[in-house]
């Protein structure tokens, strides 16, 4: 699926503010002063057609995703894809991601299990990823220092947490570590 270019979104907000305001002029000039409303109102008709369409194609990638939640870094990747979409429709200018094809699925947590032998939690990631890749998909803000995250094999990773850093930790896989076992001070 190609994503509209800048000029599809110009005639489409043409188009709409014509409809809206068939007194406007034909052509509106940014630096007249007596057009600045009309002007506004043309930059707000452009905003919502292209919040429209950003979400329009970030639907057919990403459908069932629902409203998007800054405040949730599980979020994250999702909402730079978003940005993504929408950059390359406003300015026509190539973005970090084709969207062409589908962008590869945000790094989840598919499993935590309690680690009887070491202590700790074995999880199970949705692809391969290093240590540092681990430790800031579990913790945007940064590792705690009473946090170790080792290698287990493949896609496994062995964390050691305490219930501070637990506090901390991306609130979904806080939870899955919550429900899978009990943190003790140690």
């Amino acid at each position: 699926m190609a994503i509209p270019t800048q000029a599809q979104l110009y005639e489409e907000v043409d188009r709409r503010f014509a409809a809206e305001h068939p007194d406007a002029p034909s052509r509106l000039d940014p630096d007249d002063p007596a057009q600045a409303t009309w002007v506004s109102q043309w930059l707000e008709i452009r905003d919502h057609v292209l919040n429209e369409w950003t979400d329009f194609v970030f639907a057919e990638f990403f459908p069932g995703t629902g409203r998007l939640n800054p405040s949730d870094p599980g979020d994250a990747t999702l909402i730079e894809y978003w940005k993504d979409i929408q950059h390359q429709i406003s300015t026509g200018e190539t973005g970090r991601w084709s969207w062409d094809s589908p962008p590869p699925p945000p790094l989840r947590v598919l499993a935590v299990e309690r680690d009887h032998t070491f202590g700790g939690f074995v999880l199970i990631f949705s692809e391969t990823v290093t240590v540092d890749e681990a430790g800031q998909h579990l913790w945007p803000g940064g590792v705690p220092s009473d946090v170790t995250i080792e290698a287990r094999y493949g896609s496994a990773m062995h964390v050691r947490l305490s219930i501070e850093s637990l506090r901390t930790m991306r609130e979904d896989v806080a939870r899955e570590i919550t429900e899978s076992g009990i943190l003790t001070s140690d």
